[in-house]
């Protein structure tokens, strides 16, 4: 599975949003992980890597085949990792 990240400016945030998708990374070696700034646009998920509850970050032209997330705190990879666990589980 086709992981995109895209982070925000990065101007405010309220965790280590590196740190978090890094640990993310080592729990699901198996998928491949791509980045926006890299101009590739269509993933079958994007996550959208915020710092803080504004979520400024910019998903024009962004395509998403299964989902696209929205990550504005530390606890909300929790939920990230339990749907990549069951997408895991149901390759669908």
């Amino acid at each position: 599975m086709v992981i995109g990240i895209k982070y925000c400016g990065g101007c405010n945030s309220t965790y280590d949003r590196a740190a978090e998708v890094q640990r993310l990374m080592a729990d699901f070696p198996e998928h491949t992980y791509i980045y926006a700034q890299q101009g590739t646009t269509t993933a079958d998920y994007w996550l959208i890597v915020c710092g803080c509850p504004v979520v400024c970050a910019n998903t024009d032209g962004l395509v998403a085949r299964k989902d696209m997330i929205v990550l504005q705190a530390a606890d909300d990879f929790k939920a990230l990792r339990t749907t990549l666990a069951a997408a895991k589980a149901d390759p669908m």
